[in-house]
């Protein structure tokens, strides 16, 4: 499997920081974060200036709750070179402590860095959205993101993330319609991506339809997704708070 194919690179070239991060990814991606930041930190140990595994790292700490290392990662990233990715992760570990200052303030520099990026777009419509005053801006921001993301769509249609991304962007901007539409053929194509899944349960709890949210919460858990994610989404307090929630983390524990 991918697994052991990555780890016979690494045997025949120890210090070929790719194979690390390749098996970095596959662990994330199967909802192992603590198995890929061991990897992760093998890439910065080999690799101490490439500044993306920094904000990779942040990422990876941020799911397993170790938010001071995520912010330091992050902060380290644009450290050693400002850049998008880092100033929007940093943007969302800010909205996740409700710094929604703080937050669009990143997400602001991150757009300034690359304002072709349909994510970044969509996580400063999350900022402004919390920010009174600054629903037009949300507005603005959600628009964009959503024209950016419908451009890599009609490249590839079955990019199951971007489809996911774009139906909680119609959310967002209050069409529900377009929301589901886009939201159902993400989950016709069975994702077991725990990231995809956790956008879909986002989806269903804005658009106030909490049954599918917590069928498709229950899939989340099957395949490795983990709890504190919710956590860090101020949208989601209700649905933490709903009796069924607490029951599906007990029968994943």
């Amino acid at each position: 499997d991918a697994e052991k194919t990555w780890r016979k690179a690494i045997k025949l070239r120890p210090y070929y920081s790719k194979s690390f991060y390749n098996i970095g990814v596959f662990y994330e991606l199967h909802g192992s974060p603590d198995k890929a930041i061991k990897m992760y930190l093998k890439v910065a140990e080999i690799t101490p200036g490439y500044y993306p595994i920094f904000y990779t790292l942040g990422a990876s700490y941020d799911k397993l709750g170790e938010y001071e290392l995520a912010e330091a990662m992050f902060r380290k990233s644009i450290t050693i070179k400002p850049n998008a990715p880092a100033y929007s992760n940093l943007g969302t570990y800010y909205f996740g402590r409700r710094r929604y200052g703080d937050s669009v303030a990143m997400f602001e520099e991150a757009v300034k860095v690359d304002e072709k990026q349909y994510v970044i777009w969509g996580n400063l419509g999350d900022g402004y959205r919390k920010i009174l005053g600054n629903l037009d801006k949300a507005d603005h921001a959600y628009q964009r993101a959503i024209q950016l993301a419908m451009k890599k769509l009609a490249i590839n249609p079955k990019d199951e993330i971007v489809r996911a991304r774009l139906a909680r962007y119609y959310a967002a901007v209050g069409d529900h319609k377009a929301a589901e539409d886009e939201v159902s053929k993400v989950l016709e194509m069975r994702p077991k991506n725990i990231e995809v899944l956790f956008i879909c349960v986002q989806i269903f709890e804005y658009i106030n339809n909490r049954d599918r949210a917590l069928q498709v919460l229950q899939t989340y858990f099957e395949n490795g997704g983990s709890k504190e994610w919710f956590l860090s989404d101020p949208d989601l307090l209700k649905l933490i708070k709903d009796p069924k929630f607490e029951q599906l983390t007990k029968n994943k524990d």
